[in-house]
């Protein structure tokens, strides 16, 4: 069986610190060339528009990464994701027959995941889709990884089999981590617009999902915009952040009184509030003063939230700072 490969997702900070630190260290200026028109070839020509969600794999196991897009068709006509090979530096898309039937169809798609959601050594592909579209209802779909002899052949969508019918709704931001941790990666979308309940799914560790909504999540009639997963507090269990406009939380895992055990974030308390923002913001945690804690930069308005250490409830404290410097 092949070597399972490990899912690394970089944040739009981790690349900044990744790129400043090489450039730190060449003599120069770093210089970038457009090459899309010679190492990118999509089947149908399209004006790059409402392109939702990239996200990078190696799915083949040819030991470089290929590309997914996930594209909110409905805002701009007829638009497609598109799923692209790298062949030794050349994307070639592949988002039809026979590698991944029906990707490339009418959905209105906000994310995307590369994780080997069945342990078998191979990346599968999961997407998460808006009821917004003359699809299949916006359900979220799994394209689980079909291979033979160490060989990749194609992408079979098994939705429905592995996640239930029910996954149908106005879906926005969403993270695919180990919410409980199992070793296996479950799913956590957020939906919209208010009033609607987010969903948690737990993975099994073979790739099928039980939802844990009404016994995990808090209660939630807001609207989700965006959500990302770090563990906040240091007790090496993934907390959320969950933007919803405005107000923002933190929501703690297994971190207090009533808690069922990791992967619960309903228990009394769980909930920190962060603050308000801007209806369609977000948040991305990373240590940015490389002290051990993770602090938190907010786009709604330009600022960083500081960590400066757990308080008596075991939940981090912090205090603001704007961008460009002074308190927020």
């Amino acid at each position: 069986m092949m070597r399972r490969v490990p899912v690394v997702v970089l944040s739009l900070f981790s690349f900044m610190v990744v790129v400043g630190s090489v450039e730190a260290r060449l003599p120069g200026t770093m210089n970038f060339e457009n090459v899309t028109s010679t190492q990118v070839n999509m089947t149908v020509g399209e004006t790059p528009q409402n392109e939702k969600e990239v996200e990078y794999g190696d799915f083949d196991g040819d030991g470089d990464l290929d590309v997914a897009v996930g594209v909110a068709m409905s805002d701009f006509g007829q638009r497609r994701n598109k799923l692209y090979r790298n062949d030794a530096g050349v994307f070639n898309e592949v988002s039809g027959n026979p590698v991944i039937t029906g990707f490339s169809g009418t959905d209105v798609t906000r994310n995307a995941f590369f994780r080997d959601y069945d342990a078998d050594g191979w990346l599968d592909l999961l997407v998460v889709n808006d009821n917004n579209t003359s699809g299949e209802g916006g359900r979220t779909k799994i394209y689980m990884n079909q291979h033979s002899g160490g060989v990749f052949e194609k992408f079979n969508e098994e939705g429905i089999v592995r996640l239930g019918a029910g996954t149908g709704g106005a879906a926005c931001g969403g993270v695919s981590v180990d919410n409980n941790g199992d070793g296996s990666y479950d799913l956590y979308v957020g939906n919209y617009p208010g009033p609607s309940q987010d969903t948690m799914y737990f993975n099994d560790g073979n790739g099928f999902f039980t939802q844990v909504t009404s016994t995990h999540l808090p209660n939630d009639s807001d609207y989700t915009v965006d959500v990302s997963a770090a563990d906040m507090n240091g007790d090496g269990k993934i907390d959320l952040l969950v933007n919803s406009g405005n107000p923002n939380y933190i929501y703690y895992n297994d971190n207090g009184a009533g808690s069922s055990g990791e992967g619960d974030y309903k228990y009394t308390g769980s909930q920190y509030l962060l603050g308000g923002g801007t209806f369609e913001d977000a948040t991305e945690p990373g240590d940015f003063n490389n002290d051990g804690l993770m602090d938190i930069y907010h786009s709604g308005q330009d600022r960083i939230f500081r960590n400066m250490g757990n308080g008596a409830n075991n939940q981090a404290q912090f205090v603001t700072q704007n961008v460009a410097g002074g308190a927020g």
